[in-house]
């Protein structure tokens, strides 16, 4: 009885602390550098748990299909056709999306693809581009349910993202936190089709306003 009730007060301990650790949404320029798998195309098939893409392209070099484990907490139902760009990475030899909620995933409509808010850097303080960012996140409906984000142009957006896979990377220190920040190309080799998005992460990662 005393084992018993030992194992019980373990499990709560184990169970409040990881309950009290606050979800922290991975940024996108995290997402687009640490991603082991970046894809984009038509949801194919969905199972119990899995779901399989049909490849339109691949920022690393994936073809045909792709399947991954489902995200528990989408902000709208799995459905066959919905067109999204995944951020994935390999946990216990499957692919996630990456990101505890469904962070890692963006939707894409026509020519535009939609930015999770939660994925945005920090506001810049005294910044002349906060105003031009917030003046594109809204409420979209996307899939049948409103979806927080930042619109963007789908070209646009890959550029970026190409951007920052080819010109950074970072190593990470104690509680996730950015310790470390390396530049691999010159920033005037970004060019201005992504300006406002691409010069917003600059200054963060240049450690501007790193918070």
């Amino acid at each position: 009885m005393k084992q018993l009730s030992l194992t019980i007060l373990i499990f709560l301990f184990v169970f409040g602390a990881s309950a009290s650790i606050p979800h922290s949404p991975r940024k996108i320029y995290e997402l687009a550098i640490k991603a082991d798998k970046i894809v984009f195309g038509t949801i194919q098939s969905i199972g119990f748990q899995r779901v399989t893409l049909k490849i339109e392209g691949s920022l690393t070099g994936e073809t045909d299909s792709i399947t991954f484990n489902k995200v528990t907490h989408r902000w709208t139902e799995y459905k066959v056709g919905q067109r999204v760009l995944l951020f994935l990475e390999y946990w216990d030899r499957q692919l996630e999306v990456m990101s505890s909620g469904h962070e890692g995933e963006y939707p894409i409509t026509d020519d535009s693809i939609y930015i999770n808010f939660a994925t945005l850097p920090s506001f810049l303080s005294n910044s002349n581009s906060e105003e031009l960012v917030k003046s594109k996140v809204g409420n979209y409906e996307i899939f049948g349910a409103k979806y927080r984000s930042m619109r963007m142009t789908f070209t646009e957006f890959i550029q970026t993202v190409q951007h920052l896979r080819n010109c950074y990377n970072f190593e990470y220190g104690q509680y996730n936190s950015i310790i470390k920040t390396k530049i691999t190309c010159p920033t005037e080799s970004f060019g201005s089709s992504s300006e406002l998005l691409m010069n917003w992460i600059i200054d963060v990662l240049s450690g501007k306003d790193e918070r």
